[in-house]
């Protein structure tokens, strides 16, 4: 389990490991994981297999009720040593990339039964596109959403002027992918101000135009009375 530094955003250096089952001479993994105390959690993952039932996580029931009634040898080997940025990103990548390699992982997400399925969905995505890193595929999968965001509201948009398509596409994407509501609110100021500012001068030409015509009736009527007088 990864260990914060107190008070600090950074972790412990430790490493990712993967534990590998021997199979007809070769070593393949079946695991991958993250520790700073190598020596204590395979102690821990020894134990908890020995211990394993129907009720234990999936890796757990693999080696106790398939690889050791198979007699096969297993083992945890160091692949990657993380530093104080942690070691979310390096386990992702690993994962993912023995996932595209079409390797079978026995790792589970608490919370999310679907997990490895997405996971795998995933690698396979990845194969199509040839993209390697799984940081740049999410950056690329997040972008590709935002523009069917961006493409399915523009599909659903009457015509309208161009500050209120301006002011709307803001509003819908702001709700849409940060949810900031003070954004949201400024937003709708913007454009009522923007609004109102437009239908104040609007009203006021109209008033100047009245106001020169009603003058220029004015002395037309009495222009002449005026000069004799």
């Amino acid at each position: 389990m990864a260990k914060r530094i107190p008070n600090t955003d950074l972790f412990e250096p430790g490493i990712i490991y993967e534990l590998q089952v021997q199979v007809d001479g070769s070593w393949h993994p079946f695991y991958v994981g993250e520790t700073t105390n190598p020596e204590q959690r395979l102690n821990q993952h020894r134990w908890a297999a020995e211990h394993a039932t129907e009720d234990s996580t999936l890796v757990y029931r693999t080696i106790r009720y398939q690889l050791q009634p198979a007699g096969c040898e297993w083992r945890m080997m160091t692949v990657h040593a993380y530093g104080e940025e942690g070691p979310e990103s390096a386990e992702d990548e690993h994962i993912m990339m023995l996932l595209r390699q079409n390797q079978i992982l026995t790792n589970e997400k608490k919370g999310n039964v679907n997990w490895m399925a997405e996971r795998q969905a995933q690698a396979a995505d990845m194969r199509q596109r040839g993209i390697t890193s799984y940081k740049k595929y999410r950056e690329i999968v997040t972008q590709d959403a935002a523009n069917a965001r961006h493409a399915a509201w523009l599909a659903e948009q009457k015509p309208l002027d161009e500050h209120r398509v301006q002011a709307t596409f803001i509003l819908n994407n702001v709700r849409a992918t940060v949810g900031d509501l003070a954004a949201e609110r400024a937003a709708v100021a913007a454009v009522k101000a923007e609004r109102a500012a437009r239908r104040e001068a609007r009203v006021a030409a109209a008033r100047a135009e009245q106001a020169a015509a009603w003058q220029a009736n004015y002395d037309q009527i009495f222009g002449d009375d005026n000069e004799q007088h």
